[in-house]
């Protein structure tokens, strides 16, 4: 009879312990009944002898990738960078002049024997004025005025008179740009109607050849 009475005292204790009467002890007991889902989905699956995944760093994404350079080669459909308006690579969207640009790729696929050809399509310039026919020099109305100097690489080529003016290959350019505009006179004495610029091609890392047939 005292042994059963103790066993039920105990288990009185046990259900209303003492430290519940206090503040404390309710602020602990109202705390534990207010367990976030995943506190008590961490707890189980500890219980249960499942290990928690640890979380995975996030990926992050390149947009911008391969950045195009003024003296690169074009990447994508149009050009973004041109160094012939100001002699330094900078966004043609930030270059309050007009400059046009043609891809070593647009010649290749157009099959450009000659920047006369090459320059066909461009606005503002008249190509190719004494005939389509002859590939041996390169002549150009630019504006209004004749253009009978081109351009290397931001130096002027070699020239002595009406046809002795040199011509560069299209296979070596890797782009040409028309500089449209008196602001071809940042490269001395040229006419106001703007002047071609042809850029070379840089070597590769790699190794690499072109053969081209013409007929």
């Amino acid at each position: 009879m005292i042994l059963s009475l103790i066993i039920n005292i105990k288990r009185a204790e046990y259900a209303n312990p003492p430290w519940q009467e206090t503040d404390h002890g309710r602020l602990l007991a109202a705390s534990a009944l207010t367990l976030p889902p995943t506190a008590l989905r961490a707890e189980e699956d500890a219980a249960n002898g499942k290990q928690e995944e640890a979380p995975t760093a996030p990926i992050v994404v390149d947009a911008e990738g391969i950045r195009e350079q003024a003296d690169g080669p074009v990447i994508g459909g149009f050009a973004t960078q041109s160094a012939t308006a100001t002699k330094t690579g900078t966004p043609i969207i930030e270059t309050p002049q007009s400059i046009s640009v043609i891809s070593s790729q647009r010649m290749t696929e157009a099959g450009d024997q000659s920047i006369g050809q090459a320059l066909r399509y461009s606005t503002g310039i008249t190509t190719e004025n004494r005939g389509a026919v002859v590939t041996r020099y390169d002549m150009f109305t630019l504006r209004g005025f004749q253009i009978l100097r081109t351009y290397l690489d931001g130096m002027e080529l070699q020239y002595d008179g009406w046809y002795a003016s040199p011509q560069i290959d299209p296979a070596m350019v890797e782009r040409v740009e028309i500089l449209k505009g008196p602001a071809s006179v940042l490269y001395g004495n040229t006419p106001p109607g703007g002047l071609i610029n042809q850029v070379s091609k840089r070597p590769l890392a790699i190794s690499s050849g072109e053969i081209t047939h013409r007929q």
